[in-house]
């Protein structure tokens, strides 16, 4: 598998994926816990944590982007952040 076929399955299962959110963070959690992504739910009686259904999914290794597409943008460059201009070199 080269770079361009793993950029192809990673836009796959990106669409596939569902949004991971807290629980009950719509309702919960005013200031900074509202509105953010994904943490662990550790409740007693937690829905989300006994995995029932009806009330979200988890984060799962399936749902993971191909090796070759990590950490690369949308064509295949990989990001680089230049600290010095000096030390960038052509």
């Amino acid at each position: 598998m080269n770079v361009s076929e793993a950029l192809k399955l990673r836009r796959a299962i990106k669409a596939r994926k569902p949004h991971f959110r807290m629980s009950k963070s719509d309702k919960h959690g005013r200031g900074e816990i509202r509105g953010k992504g994904w943490r662990k739910p550790r409740g007693r009686h937690s829905k989300l944590r006994r995995k029932l259904k009806g009330h979200g999914r988890r984060p799962a290794a399936g749902f993971g982007s191909p090796r070759l597409a990590r950490g690369r943008d949308r064509n295949g460059l990989i990001p680089v952040i230049v600290k010095n201009p000096d030390k960038l070199s052509l």
